[in-house]
């Protein structure tokens, strides 16, 4: 049995208040057109309606209840198909007029958003929708009367993208179409596909080969008015051969988005990913997201149900309601966005139940693996605001008037009932759901009857006669509606709104269509209709939307011919325009075209070197002391009389150097005055580029109205300058390496030169062109050397600040000299011959270096205590050449040099300030090779136990405190040496860092430390301590720890003073176990302070800041030192160091005992000695610190005395 129809859709069918229909929905390869049908024996055919385009769904208008419908084939009857619609049969079932069933038009009133309201759609040539142009759906794809295709376009960052658009060019009628084409727009890419730009540039290239075919290709660059962006677009492309192409197209962005998992994927579980490189405005560009299991299942995910992007960074895929993870195995996420490349991630699943096999697949599961889109294949996808599901939201809203097509109404009903819908019917049907119906009319007709009197007329005829009452005969007893709107919207077919329409336009009759069949530069446009009375009707012509209209002088009407004729000079060639007819009882209608422009065809651009030549000649210009090379090109537009450039819209230039970019030439005075410009000749067949650098470059003309582009490639070279004799350059005489003088300024080398009578040394440095030391280029200095790259100047040696400019050397960075072996500089000046010369390692003129003796071999012990000297024999001769001897530094510190004696044959080296251990020592002499010898440095264990003699606490100028630590039992280099040993200081348990300098010495930390600066800054005599660590609460302790002292314990008082243990008590009444002093406080008795005078220190509270920090000067300055009491001093000292040396060689016992007595007693008594004023009293604590802590220690005022006194 042969199946025609679908008898499950083929039934009857009442749609509420609109009537009764019989839909027939055909099979495959039958349609309304190769079928006959019959409604009870009666040829119906020439009464179907289409529901779809293709005519697979129609219908009929129904009076009352048919028995059956056959439908049979027109090629083979034999072929034919009955289904029963009803067990009874009325006669005249169907309504056999073509009109008149229904009201054209249901005037309604709903609530419209304000953004759909006021929203204008375009159709695929620009022209603003009003009404319907069909009733019916597209269930298909819609076939494309120009197909076409464009690839994705990948916008580089900081670049332009290429859009390429490809159409067939096999066909005649596909080459007229393509070479006609004249103009290319952008458009929005939504249902309202607005224009937003009505003018791109495009490149146009025919008979391209592609595949087995042939292609027409336009391509566009991106960068143009409102093309800038990544995104997908429209691209109008009009051609004068007749109608237009809406192509789709997409701008990706060349990075790749990215999906990283944030957490491990489990079965049942959200799954979390992390995005990079998704960067987008408001909406989400997210367009399509699919998911495939283990079984290779594709399946599309839905937003919000089953995926969602937050912000721009986090895409979680919901597994909570529906497990879209239920197996395990292999997954693969792929995201298709609206901007951006399609980027994946595959993922593994270790939780789940085992994946399903093929034949276990239910059928929802087999129809998941096909991958049917759950929408829709027929729409093509669009995204944006607008009109097309219906009434929008909103806050804002206004009542507005929509007014529908009642066929495309009824059919959009069908295809409901039968789940048929598309998207568009969905949208239609959306619109009706919410509308509130108040009219009912036909187009055309001024009466409109009410809507409520209609519907309740049909049903009581229903409900009397069991027929539906047509409108034809309604209207003959309708209730009129007096209420006409001013304004109303149609709804389209597509579900979008149709734009404002007023004054009661949208009653009148649909126009009839007019085509423009003349349009040609110079001649008068001609439009033409098929319907005369429509013709006979016309009132007014409106251009472009002008007040008033044009006068009729400027056009005539042929009613014969159904033509309207305009005068040419209304246009102009190639301009846009919009003419509105209106004609009585007729809707109002517009047509949109280019007043062609007549083209010069056959056109190509050569290039107009000189007779003989290949390349223009680039001459020499200099400005402000810079060298150019400019050349004028010529450029001839063969076969053109001067449209071509009288047009010109764009010239562009590309240079053929690695990653050059094509860039814009513009006339003369727009860019900068260096910049390449051009000029159209005056009979506009020749165009001049001005200011050409030599090189190989590709030209691009672009005009307007042309499509294609005109190109050449031309050559610029420098031209032949006439060789001049080039000088000899001075000789350099001498290369030195120098210090900067400034702190911020580089280290350099200095070139020095040999004045002729033939060079001019100044002459030559102003010259110079190039400077190279091995293989860095060096860039002149504008004033002084930098630091940060290669540079040379020139300079007078006379003069370092060259106030007089008597250039006479040149001084270098020394960035490219090598320090392993000679370096080569080369010189290029302007007239003179380049020059050459080599630089040693050392920094010598190459060949001044003069030939050096081997160093003879020194003799004698390289180990020394520390602070005693090194005494070596050698060469007399070698000895008296010697210029330095130096102790090399780390990578961090410099050569440091040491002090030397030589005498005869004996050298001796003072190691004062050699660390303990190994050191390399560097001895120089005039005419031999350096000699390097290591030199062992033992730290001897002081004869004497090292103490903490003084604490000074002392203010710095930011107004942090410090302590300046003295010692007793080391003095002279080896207190040097052991300052420069301690390791760590503690301070209360607070471990403080060792500062680099103790003049930078910031919280927590602590430094050897010079108060006397005028010989060294090494000149280490006390330890300088931050006070930050410190408590004025409690007692406090530090403890000072050294490389081979061990540890040194001090304590002081809450008020910072060094609290001192007494080893010897004296007089138990008198002297507590624990005596509290001033820094440099000894143990005294009872006959030496009769009184306890009040001491500064008590007074501290009532003396000003300024007073303290005269009494810190005070202590800064050298006490005063009474003659007598000198030479008792000296005397003492004297008896003191005899009687250390009478007891140096005894026992151990003896030489503790001489200690006690030479040692502590003897500077007990030094120090008394100072202490005592004039009367013999004994001086209050301030005297003692000023006079002790000043400057310099007791030790080295009294070494000082001894020596004066010598």
């Amino acid at each position: 049995m042969v199946s025609l129809v679908d008898e499950t859709k083929t039934k009857l069918t009442e749609v509420n208040s609109l009537g009764w229909w019989l839909p027939i929905a055909f099979d495959e390869g039958y349609n309304a057109g190769n079928t006959v049908v019959k409604v009870d024996g009666k040829d119906v055919t020439n009464l179907l309606t289409p529901i779809t385009d293709d005519g697979r769904m129609a219908k009929l208008a129904l009076l009352g209840t048919p028995g059956k419908v056959t439908v049979s084939s027109k090629e083979d009857a034999a072929k034919e198909e009955t289904v029963v619609l009803s067990n009874e049969s009325q006669e005249d079932a169907v309504y056999e007029e073509n009109d008149g069933y229904l009201p054209e038009k249901i005037l309604t009133h709903e609530s419209v958003a304000y953004w759909d309201y006021y929203l204008t759609n375009y159709d695929e040539n620009g022209n603003a929708r009003i009404s319907p142009k069909k009733t019916t759906y597209n269930l298909n794809e819609e076939k494309q009367t120009h197909p076409s295709y464009s690839p994705d376009a990948v916008l580089p960052k900081n670049g332009k993208a290429a859009v390429t658009i490809l159409f067939n060019y096999n066909t005649d009628e596909e080459k007229e179409w393509f070479d006609g084409i004249r103009k290319l727009e952008l458009v929005e890419y939504d249902e309202q596909k607005d224009t937003i730009n009505s003018s791109l540039v495009f490149d146009s290239e025919k008979n391209v080969a592609h595949g087995q075919g042939r292609v027409g290709q336009l391509t566009i660059q991106t960068g143009q008015s409102n093309f800038y962006n990544n995104g997908r677009y429209y691209v109008r492309v009009v051609s004068s051969a007749g109608g237009s192409a809406l192509v789709p197209i997409h701008v990706v962005n060349e990075t790749v988005p990215t999906l990283e998992l944030k957490e491990t994927p489990q079965s049942g579980k959200n799954l979390h990913f992390a995005v990079s490189d998704l960067v987008y405005a408001i909406e989400t560009p997210i367009e399509r997201v699919t998911l495939e299991d283990p079984n290779g299942t594709v399946s599309d995910l839905k937003m919000l149900d089953d995926w969602y992007l937050y912000s721009q960074d986090l895409f979680v895929l919901y597994n909570d309601n529906t497990d879209h993870l239920p197996y395990k195995g292999n997954y693969k996420i792929t995201v298709y966005a609206n901007g951006f490349r399609s980027f994946s991630k595959s993922f593994k699943v270790k939780t789940g139940a085992e994946p399903v096999k093929e034949k276990e697949q239910t059928n929802g599961q087999k129809m998941a693996a096909y991958g049917f889109d759950g929408i829709s294949t027929a729409s093509t996808g669009s995204s944006g605001s607008g009109s097309s599901s219906g009434s929008s939201s909103g806050s804002s809203a206004i009542s507005a008037n929509l007014i529908f097509d009642s066929d495309l109404l009824v059919n959009a009903h069908l295809l409901e009932q039968i789940k048929m819908e598309n998207d568009a019917s969905k949208a239609v049907m959306k619109w009706w759901d919410n509308a509130i119906p108040d009219a009912v009319f036909d187009t055309g007709d001024d009466e409109f009857f009410r809507w409520t009197d209609y519907v309740n007329k049909s049903e009581n005829q229903k409900y009397e006669e069991n027929r539906m009452l047509p409108f034809a005969d309604y209207r003959e007893n309708g209730a009129l509606d007096p209420n006409h709107p001013a304004t109303a919207k149609e709804v389209l077919e597509d579900g979008l709104l149709g734009d404002i329409q007023y004054n009661g336009n949208f009653s009148r009759q649909d126009a009839p269509a007019i085509t423009v069949v003349q349009n040609k530069e110079g001649e008068p446009v001609v439009l033409q209709t098929e319907d005369t009375e429509y013709i006979e009707a016309v009132q007014s012509i409106v251009v472009n939307g002008n007040w008033q209209a044009l006068s009729k002088t400027k056009y005539f009407i042929d009613k014969e011919a159904s033509t309207i004729t305009i005068d040419a000079d209304v246009f102009k060639a190639g301009e846009e325009y919009k003419l509105t007819v209106d004609a009585t009882g007729y809707k109002s209608q517009s047509i949109a075209f280019t007043y062609d422009k007549v083209l010069e065809n056959d056109l190509s651009l050569t290039v107009d070197y000189a007779e003989d030549k290949e390349a223009f000649a680039a001459e020499k210009k200099e400005d402000s002391n810079k060298t150019y090379y400019f050349a004028n090109a010529e450029f001839t537009v063969n076969g053109s009389k001067g449209d071509f450039l009288k047009n010109l819209k764009s010239v562009t230039l590309l240079s053929d150097e690695e990653d050059a970019v094509e860039r814009n030439i513009y006339t003369k005075g727009v860019s900068s005055s260096n910049d390449v410009y051009y000029e159209v000749s005056g009979d506009g067949k020749k165009l001049i580029l001005h200011q050409v650098q030599p090189g190989t470059y590709k030209l691009t003309l672009h005009s307007n109205y042309y499509t294609e582009t005109l190109r050449c490639e031309f050559v610029v070279e420098k031209e032949k300058e006439e060789i001049k004799e080039e000088m000899p350059a001075p000789e350099v005489v001498k290369f030195s390496k120098h210090k900067a003088s400034w702190s911020f300024d580089p280290d350099f080398g200095r070139a020095s030169f040999k004045n002729s009578t033939k060079t001019s040394v100044k002459d030559y440095l102003t010259k110079i062109t190039s400077v190279k030391v091995g293989k860095t280029e060096y860039t002149k200095a504008s004033y002084s050397l930098s630091s940060y790259k290669p540079t040379w100047k020139m300079s007078d040696a006379d003069d370092p600040d060259n106030n007089v400019q008597n250039f006479d050397c040149i001084d270098f960075t020394l960035d490219g000299f090598s320090t392993e072996e000679s370096t080569d500089v080369t010189i290029q000046a302007e007239g003179y011959e380049e020059l050459t010369f080599t630089v040693t390692k050392d920094m010598k003129l190459a060949g001044d270096e003069e030939k050096l003796l081997p160093a003879p071999e020194l003799t004698g012990s390289t180990t020394v205590d520390t602070g005693d000297p090194l005494v070596l024999t050698g060469d007399e001769e070698y000895l008296k050449a010697i210029k330095s001897v130096k102790v090399t530094g780390n990578d961090e510190e410099e050569d440091a040099a040491l002090e030397f004696k030589v005498n005869g044959t004996t050298l001796t080296i003072q190691t004062g300030t050699l660390d303990s251990g190994l050191n390399e020592v560097v001895i120089e002499a005039k005419g031999y090779d350096n000699q390097s010898i290591t030199v062992t440095v033992e730290s001897q264990k002081a004869d004497t136990e090292i103490e903490v003699s003084s604490v000074v606490k002392e203010r710095s100028w930011t107004g942090d405190y410090y302590l300046l630590i003295r010692f007793n039992g080391v003095e002279g280099e080896k207190l040097k040496t052991f300052l420069k040993e301690i390791d760590s200081v503690a301070v209360n348990g607070t471990e403080y860092s060792k500062a680099s300098v103790s003049s930078l010495l910031r919280s927590g930390e602590f430094a050897p430390h010079a108060t006397d600066t005028s010989y060294s800054n090494d000149n280490y005599d006390c330890l300088k301590v931050s006070a930050s660590g410190l408590s004025e609460e409690e007692d406090n302790e530090i403890l000072i720890y050294t490389k081979n002292n061990g540890m040194i314990k001090c304590k002081l008082d809450k008020k910072w003073k060094l609290i001192k243990e007494s080893k010897t008590l004296l007089a138990d009444e008198v002297l507590p176990s624990e005596i509290v002093t001033t820094p440099t406080e000894g143990v005294t008795t009872p006959e030496q302070t009769p009184e306890e005078p009040k001491t500064n220190d008590e007074n501290k509270a009532d003396v000003p800041d300024g007073d303290k920090k005269n009494e810190t000067d005070d202590a800064n300055k050298a006490p005063e030192v009474d003659e007598d009491k000198k030479e008792d001093s000296d005397a003492s000292k004297d008896t003191s160091d005899e009687k250390k040396d009478e007891t140096s060689d005894k026992g151990d016992a003896d030489k503790d005992d001489s200690k006690d007595e030479s040692g502590e007693t003897g500077d007990d008594s030094k120090d008394n000695d100072s202490k005592k004023d004039e009367t013999g009293n004994v001086k209050d604590d301030t005297s003692d610190k000023e006079e002790s802590d000043g400057g310099k220690g007791d030790a080295s005022e009294k070494e000082e005395s001894v020596s004066e006194e010598e």
